[in-house]
């Protein structure tokens, strides 16, 4: 109720292309756990699906994917042309940042689904994108406008997308510091708040009502407090807490692979992997900051003075979008990488600038890490999770020998029991194969109890 309308406005328009009968209905599975263990075998879904579900409002569902294939296409473009001004000297980076953002999973999910998360990605990296031309090319009128609206847009698919209004206002503020040259500082300060007035202005038209009826409507220019009623919510004073490691843990996974509601996931060797990207990736930077001081101390030109502070506003919003979760992770219960997507273009870019530093082949073949586990996803850890149980024909069911002739009413007749193992130890779990013969049809979900 809280939530800006852009994303769902573009997910009705091809949904209104079908008709919404039979309705959407949701149908909560009774003994869903959420278990982030990945190898449990059951109970992943959510929702009670029928095969009958399909058409109308289903149909309509279905469609709205539309909208975030669409944004995560665009997510691909802008985190392209964002690699491309900030590391221009680096031939292929570009491409590589592009390649990586395409495959990681958690991309690739969010941008299959009804969800908004991808397009705040995709108008927070367009904004990204915008304000690094600025401090390469400089400010202007149309420059200043164009910022603002991307801000705006993002600002209208997901609040949490104002986190990069950060890395802006460091941009403008380094712009009127002259740019660190000690001359011209008066024009560079004009130049400065003539864009950032344009950039305001831009901001203003493009989301500027949506805030006001928020203020007017929930008595809050961002409509937070709308989340506070949700059944999760710990909503409270703002504490400097101690950050809660497993939730942490938890927020990493979902920030690369995590499917479902967060409850399929990889081996957590996985994780590792891109672990050990981002450690050489930190390297990496660390080299970069070491090397461009003994370039300094020993009077060599600077190559690109502008690379220094674009890194730094890219880390800027990483920062803030971390600080931003941390305070909200004391509101809600929400250990969802998503909420770090606004600065996911920056992350991109900031990993592949670290890699290269290491090795240019390293930064240009990183890709292939998310690549492997995404073609290797559907088929080894979603497809099996959501798989219907085997059906017997009558040979198969045959082998099975005499039937236990266990019937249930007219529903169902149960035909053998298969133990996984002979014993297992106290505490452990003993998977249990059932074998059923439907025997008519029922309006009723009954329920199976196993002791």
């Amino acid at each position: 109720s809280g939530q800006p309308p852009l994303y769902y406005l573009l997910a009705s328009l091809p949904a209104r292309l079908s008709d919404e009968q039979p309705p959407v209905v949701f149908r909560p599975n009774p003994y869903f756990r959420y278990d982030l263990d990945p190898t449990r075998p059951d109970n992943k879904n959510t929702a009670l699906h029928y095969p009958e579900d399909t058409g109308g409002g289903w149909r309509a569902l279905r469609l709205a994917r539309i909208a975030s294939i669409l944004s995560g296409a665009l997510f691909v473009i802008c985190v392209y042309g964002l690699a491309a001004t900030v590391l221009p000297a680096d031939r292929g980076a570009a491409a590589a940042a592009a390649a990586f953002a395409a495959f990681i999973p958690q991309v690739i999910f969010h941008s299959s689904h009804v969800s908004n998360d991808m397009l705040a990605a995709a108008f927070s990296t367009l904004t990204l994108w915008l304000l690094a031309r600025i401090v390469r090319l400089g400010g202007g009128r149309r420059r200043g406008l164009a910022l603002g609206a991307a801000l705006g847009l993002a600002a209208l698919v997901k609040v949490n997308a104002l986190v990069v209004g950060l890395p802006v206002a460091l941009g403008f503020a380094w712009i009127g510091l002259g740019r660190g040259k000690p001359v011209s500082r008066r024009d560079h300060l004009l130049e400065a708040l003539t864009t950032a007035g344009w950039s305001a202005l831009g901001f203003l038209i493009m989301a500027g009502w949506w805030f006001l009826r928020s203020r007017l409507l929930y008595g809050a220019f961002l409509g937070l407090n709308t989340h506070c009623y949700q059944e999760l919510s710990t909503c409270g004073p703002i504490r400097l807490v101690w950050p809660n490691w497993f939730a942490w843990r938890d927020t990493f996974r979902s920030f690369w692979a995590a499917f479902g509601l967060a409850n399929i996931r990889p081996w957590d060797w996985v994780y590792w992997l891109f672990a050990a990207l981002i450690g050489l990736a930190i390297v990496g930077l660390i080299l970069f900051v070491i090397r461009r001081r003994q370039a300094r101390a020993a009077g060599a030109p600077a190559t690109d003075p502008h690379l220094p502070v674009l890194l730094v506003l890219m880390a800027s919003a990483v920062a803030g979008n971390l600080l931003l979760l941390y305070v909200w992770m004391q509101q809600i219960l929400a250990t969802y990488g998503r909420l770090l997507y606004p600065s996911l273009g920056g992350i991109v870019v900031l990993l592949v600038a670290g890699l290269w530093e290491l090795h240019p082949r390293l930064a240009r073949l990183a890709w292939l890490v998310p690549a492997g586990l995404a073609v290797a996803a559907p088929f080894w850890l979603i497809r099996p999770a959501y798989a219907l149980p085997r059906f017997l024909d009558e040979a198969a069911t045959a082998a099975l020998g005499d039937s236990l002739g266990w019937k249930y009413g007219d529903v169902a007749e149960l035909v053998s029991i298969t133990p996984a193992a002979r014993s297992v130890a106290a505490g452990d779990t003993l998977p249990v194969e059932l074998c059923w013969q439907t025997l008519g049809e029922t309006d009723t979900n009954y329920t199976v109890f196993l002791q």
